[in-house]
């Protein structure tokens, strides 16, 4: 009886480890190399904005507003180009923390293309948020009685983080 209890939860793990996603890194296209100078990739901050460096003007087909990225998941934002050459995506809000983005940029609808090219897949990840705390020492406060000691130190955060947030991370108290 056992031996069936352990043969069932062996199977079982076995069954939840190969079920869990095991995405594999999107590698973009080398035909895209014709048209795309760069684009953002790696860990990139929640605050980021995604960009794609072109490598010829888009200034006459390019209009306001057009669909050019779609992300997944999901970034709400707007499209701007910069120069003539460089279309950055600016996110709404900050996007989620240790997350990895695919995101699809829509060439064709503002660069002649030699062939037909499907949309270009690029991923990147937001920085997961982690701190550190560093203690300089207890000071007497401003040369007044020991009684009245300061705490100084400082707050490190990996990405870009809320004031407030930040405050409620440390808290202090002396007996």
């Amino acid at each position: 009886m056992k031996r069936v209890i352990s043969l069932l939860l062996i199977l079982i793990f076995s069954v939840f480890i190969s079920c869990q996603s095991n995405k594999k890194p999107i590698v973009t296209d080398a035909i895209f190399g014709k048209y795309v100078q760069a684009f953002t990739s790696g860990t990139v901050s929640t605050e980021a904005i995604i960009a794609v460096h072109l490598t010829q003007p888009v200034t006459e087909l390019y209009k306001k507003g057009m669909p050019l990225f779609r992300f997944s998941p999901e970034i709400k934002g707007e499209t701007v180009l910069v120069g003539d050459r460089i279309l950055e995506f600016h996110p709404a809000q900050p996007m989620k923390p240790g997350m990895l983005y695919t995101a699809e940029f829509n060439l064709e609808d503002i660069i002649k293309t030699d062939e037909a090219l499907k949309p270009m897949l690029f991923q990147f990840t937001t920085l997961e948020q982690s701190f550190s705390i560093n203690f300089e020492g207890i000071k007497n406060y401003e040369g007044g009685p020991y009684t009245k000691m300061k705490l100084e130190g400082y707050l490190l955060t990996a990405d870009v983080a809320n004031p407030k947030a930040t405050e409620k991370v440390i808290r202090a108290s002396y007996e």
